[in-house]
């Protein structure tokens, strides 16, 4: 089997082309078939934004607090849909292209260090986790993920040779690309800054160039002060968006569980080629390269803190950076145990390479049986159930995906009840009452926003459509808390995301 393996890493190595180009074509074919389904909220909020006339009202929605997002990610989504339509895929360009310039980039910064096979090795590794859901998905973190990629390189670049002001310039432009994509992007001057210090610590002497194009972006730090100042309004005290004890345990677990089995078995062949070999070589990796790693590995402890100290939000995926640093260890640690060994790094890249593939075939199978068009969204039959009643969704989340992708005869019955009072008293937050209010003036939302006493007291009758539980929710609680007759009609979907069908009666009716 070593002499296969050895055929095919001297493959890797001398037609690297080849190779780079038939992996981007399995993550094409993966992230085309993913990029179909249907729009999430948050996804709905880059896609309404985008659909603005002009980036001068883009900019004015953000500053109304339509989003939290810096405006480059949504000029880039703007640019997509001129040029590939408003649909599902061509919202999902950014993300898709920006999760492969990061792969691209992991590639590149390792290879300059272990040869061609662990390069790959990185580059497949963010494909088997957690974060590789965020490839399809139209929100900024893919694209602020690709950013990251082409700092990484030319960080290292600049690191390295002597006429280096191309990739000073490269280097500042891409951190500045990154933290006017998103917020949380100012996390990735972090691992930047612990490796230059650690790299001058050694040189003993400072290198004011590297410093300056890790000073420079900061300044796009400015642009958030509007955005922030516009949604401080809103109440999140909430455990959706509260930083906890286990966040950082929870964070690593989505992050790396679905990669278990690939790092499992990963472990086993570089335990035993490490053991045939012999005593370990030292890495081929400077120190402050691999200081930098351990800082990107740290992204979602530094999350964290910043949700404690400033934003009060932490999200999981807030430290999806972590990647980068998990994909250079995992290929640095291979190839430094193994004495940088050719058959090794052949055998993981074929490792994840199936994995990735199968996961995905994996996946189109559970679609086939199950089409993306028999969501939640699409298997009550509102048209014919109840015409005459109103429709009240409990849930903030999907009340603007049946929005969006209801019929107009649907969307007109639909409402939203809001009471803020309420709705901070019960779950800590009004991020949707509030929320809503400001999307309204910006989005095309067709349902209708109703105070929850004015409602009740105008419709003595109605469906209620929502989650059995999710914490952000308060309307069903609260009908029972106030004494109304709830019918039940039924159930769907799975155990965390069940959605519940009443027929209700208001409170005092009879």
């Amino acid at each position: 089997m070593t002499p296969i393996l050895r055929k095919v890493a001297e493959d890797q190595q001398k037609n690297q082309l080849v190779w780079f180009v038939l992996i981007g074509l399995l993550y094409l074919i993966a992230t085309a078939l993913n990029a179909v389904r249907k729009f999430w909220f948050d996804e709905l909020f880059t896609f309404y934004i985008a659909r603005l006339p002009d980036m001068a009202t883009v900019w004015k929605a953000l500053m109304d607090g339509a989003d939290l997002n810096p405006p480059l990610f949504f000029a880039a989504t703007k640019g997509a849909m001129a040029v590939f339509g408003p649909g599902e895929y061509a919202v999902r360009i950014p993300a898709m292209l920006g999760f492969f310039v990061l792969c691209s980039g992991l590639y590149v910064f390792v290879s300059n260090r272990a040869g061609a096979s662990f390069g790959f090795v990185a580059m497949l590794f963010p494909m088997v986790t957690g974060a590789f859901i965020y490839a399809t998905e139209a929100r900024a973190y893919g694209m602020m993920l690709g950013c990251c990629g082409v700092a990484l390189v030319a960080w290292q670049r600049a690191n390295d040779v002597a006429r280096r002001t191309g990739w000073l310039v490269l280097l500042a432009v891409s951190l500045t690309a990154a933290l006017l994509t998103h917020c949380y992007a100012v996390l990735m001057l972090v691992p930047f800054g612990i490796g230059a210090l650690v790299r001058d610590y050694y040189r003993r002497k400072i290198d004011w160039g590297i410093w300056f194009c890790l000073v420079i972006p900061s300044l796009a730090v400015c642009s958030y002060l509007p955005l922030l100042g516009a949604a401080k309004s809103i109440a999140v005290d909430n455990s959706v968006f509260r930083p906890e004890l286990f966040s950082l345990s929870r964070f690593y677990e989505f992050l790396l569980a679905p990669a278990i089995w690939p790092l499992f078995v990963g472990a086993v062949i570089v335990a035993f080629a490490a053991e045939r070999i012999g005593r370990k070589e030292g890495g081929v990796f400077p120190t402050h390269e691999m200081a930098a790693a351990f800082g990107f590995l740290l992204v979602p402890l530094f999350a964290i803190l910043l949700a404690v100290f400033v934003s009060r939000i932490f999200m999981l995926r807030y430290g999806l950076g972590a990647v980068i640093g998990v994909s250079i260890l995992v290929s640095a640690g291979s190839s430094a145990f193994t004495r940088r060994s050719k058959s090794v790094g052949a055998a993981l890249v074929l490792l994840l390479a199936s994995w990735f593939a199968g996961t995905t075939a994996v996946w189109v199978a559970t679609q086939v049986a199950a089409p993306l068009e028999e969501s939640l969204l699409g298997k009550v039959p509102f048209e014919r159930l109840r015409p005459e009643l109103p429709v009240v969704i409990s849930s903030g989340l999907l009340f603007l995906e049946m929005d969006h992708y209801s019929t107009s005869a649907v969307a007109s019955r639909l409402n939203y009840l809001m009471d803020e009072e309420i709705s901070r008293k019960k779950t800590g937050s009004d991020v949707f009452d509030k929320g809503f209010l400001i999307s309204k003036r910006w989005f095309p939302i067709r349902g209708n926003l109703q105070d929850y006493h004015s409602f009740l007291a105008a419709h003595p009758k109605f469906l209620l459509y929502g989650y059995s539980s999710f914490d952000l929710d308060w309307l069903i609680p609260k009908l029972i808390e106030d004494g109304a007759t709830m019918t039940y009609l039924g159930q769907q979907g799975p155990m965390k995301q069940r959605t519940v069908l009443f027929e209700v009666e208001s409170p005092g009716s009879r």
